[in-house]
């Protein structure tokens, strides 16, 4: 299992705008086709306040990563595509691919 993270930094300005329209837009398309699961969505907490924004993590799990190439092709760039046409550069964001390791 591969944890699919994608961090934003959000202009305070549209916070609430943003985390509305994860919340009730993005992820349920994003779990449309059943490629991903259990999402999160998390606040990154930082002790330095830059005035720059807020920091958000989005995960899911996905099976593996050809599974996920798979899910972006189809869902992942066309709603990456939405949410820039949206939000501008008032929202930009990275991903990162972990492997959970057991303990």
């Amino acid at each position: 299992m591969i944890i699919f993270n994608t961090t934003f930094n959000v202009e305070l300005n549209i916070e609430n705008e943003f985390t509305d329209y994860i919340k009730s837009e993005y992820i349920p398309v994003a779990l449309n086709d059943g490629t991903l699961s259990d999402p999160r969505l998390a606040e990154i907490l930082s002790t330095q306040e830059d005035g720059e924004g807020k920091n958000f993590a989005l995960q899911f799990n996905v099976e593996n990563i050809d599974v996920l190439n798979e899910w972006y092709i189809s869902c992942g760039a066309p709603l990456n595509n939405e949410m820039t046409a949206r939000f501008g550069k008032s929202v930009l964001g990275f991903s990162t691919l972990m492997k959970e390791i057991p303990l």
